[in-house]
């Protein structure tokens, strides 16, 4: 399907889809803490909602780092990041080539390629979802991973935890005790660190 489709319209599109869903998922917690007076800190019954939502979150956040490491990597080497897909099979694309669906989605995602304002905009969105998406994951994280040590909460403390976190602050006010806790703060860092230094000082070059 990304043949003849621009890639760049379609990451704005997923782009935007998942920081709008990031943004609603921490106003829908907000209100339902000060609404129903119903906190999520390390009570969630449903374990495997649990384990679906952490899962969803940690490959997001895998591909935000993969991605914009990778992208920036290009840059560097002088390499085109567009994709075509030329790899595919001459008689599947004589077939896709002939349903109308493609050729919908293609007329509506052609686009101009990014340019490195549009990078920048993509990291700003993206440091920020990383920032809820993480925090969502301390909310959610069991009691027993924060035995003996303070732990977020609610939603307001997740985010200010996962804010100094990713900023690189580390104020020590909320410390996790478990190894699952202690890697998304470690994997947050690095997170941070790759849209900050890596893509920032790489994308604010001319062009």
């Amino acid at each position: 399907m990304k043949q003849d489709v621009n890639k760049a319209k379609v990451i704005r599109l997923l782009n935007w889809f998942c920081f709008l869903v990031a943004a609603f998922s921490v106003v829908g917690i907000l209100l339902t803490e000060y609404l129903f007076n119903v906190h999520l800190t390390g009570s969630v019954d449903e374990k495997w909602l649990v384990v679906l939502w952490s899962i969803y979150l940690l490959s997001r956040c895998s591909e935000i780092y993969i991605a914009f490491l990778r992208d920036a990597l290009d840059k560097v080497a002088g390499k085109k990041s567009e994709f075509r897909g030329k790899w595919w099979p001459k008689w599947i694309v004589q077939i896709k080539n002939k349903l109308l669906i493609h050729q919908w989605v293609a007329s509506r995602l052609n686009g101009e390629p990014l340019k490195n304002h549009d990078r920048l905009r993509l990291s700003f969105r993206s440091y920020f979802e990383l920032m809820a998406n993480f925090a969502i994951l301390y909310l959610v994280t069991p009691l027993d991973f924060w035995e003996g040590c303070r732990m977020p909460g609610g939603i307001w403390e997740s985010i200010y935890f996962s804010g100094v976190t990713i900023t690189t602050l580390g104020y020590g006010d909320i410390t996790p005790s478990h190894w699952f806790p202690q890697f998304l703060t470690v994997f947050e860092v690095l997170c941070g660190f790759v849209l900050i230094v890596v893509c920032f000082a790489i994308y604010l070059q001319q062009e």
